[in-house]
């Protein structure tokens, strides 16, 4: 990205009940490269990883907290195809305002699908999305 109009990003790793056993080892290292490939183009960067932020996972609670926070980017890591469903239903109730990128293995594949539930979606990152 060369756009330097974004003030502050949030690079989020959603989790969903079920998820923490399977997820809880590894570190959500890909969404981690895209927090460090922004630090040079928005003012700030943080990382919310939902596996340990409990009380984030619901929506309007999140939602609350990326307008008190003044984010204004919305990066989205979705990786894990059984959660797809949950995911997409999470995004979508996200606010439509704050520009929303997502990427991750699932992304890439279900583009369309994921397009089509999350019309708050602005981009799909596909592929390696620190590129």
């Amino acid at each position: 990205m060369t756009n330097t109009t974004y003030k502050h990003a949030l690079a989020l790793n959603p989790c969903f009940e079920g998820g923490t056993a399977v997820m809880g080892a590894f570190p959500p290292t890909g969404l981690e490269y895209i927090a460090a490939s922004l630090k040079d183009e928005v003012e700030k960067v943080t990382v919310l990883d939902l596996r340990y932020e409990p009380t984030c996972r619901d929506p309007k609670t999140l939602s609350e907290l990326i307008r008190t926070e003044g984010i204004d980017l919305l990066c989205i890591s979705v990786s894990w195809h059984s959660h797809f469903r949950s995911t997409c239903e999470f995004i979508a109730q996200l606010p439509p305002e704050v520009t929303t990128v997502v990427g991750g293995h699932t992304a890439t594949v279900e583009v369309e699908s994921l397009l089509a539930q999350c019309p708050n979606i602005d981009m799909v990152a596909r592929g390696e999305g620190e590129e």
